[in-house]
């Protein structure tokens, strides 16, 4: 694997958390902060929920690599 194909590879998975970090964000800011439950939930499948993408991405390209 070359330092190009890593340093691509980089950038993409560091998109994708930005990407996902303000959609988070944005999302999060709708929620009451009189509502008990709903933080609850929300904050930590939110502070999860990055994980399939990431690893989709890297699958994919490690795939991509191999052929």
């Amino acid at each position: 694997m070359s330092a190009t194909y890593r340093a691509v590879t980089s950038l993409l998975l560091v998109g994708w958390l930005l990407f996902y970090t303000i959609l988070a964000w944005y999302i999060g800011g709708f929620i009451s902060e009189e509502a008990k439950l709903l933080p609850l939930l929300y904050y930590p499948i939110a502070g999860l929920a990055w994980i399939p993408g990431a690893v989709w991405l890297l699958k994919k390209r490690h795939k991509d690599d191999n052929n």
